[in-house]
């Protein structure tokens, strides 16, 4: 399953997880967060349209909304 999520520079990590867990790409959103905050990324992330897939794992998906391909 592949899902459009818009993204502009003043989203939060919990919205993100929200959108992400409404639109079927993650099952946890707390989870989502908790892995975030682990990891130590931030939350500047890059406005723009994206293309993500269920498939992905968190980092890949973080990594993609951060514009860090």
């Amino acid at each position: 399953y592949v899902a459009e999520i818009t993204v502009d520079d003043t989203l939060t990590t919990r919205e993100l997880s929200k959108i992400l867990h409404e639109q079927g790409i993650i099952r946890y959103p707390s989870m989502f967060r908790m892995y975030h905050a682990f990891r130590g990324y931030g939350d500047e992330y890059k406005a723009g349209e994206y293309s993500v897939s269920a498939n992905m794992g968190y980092d890949a998906l973080i990594r993609t909304f951060l514009g860090r391909q």
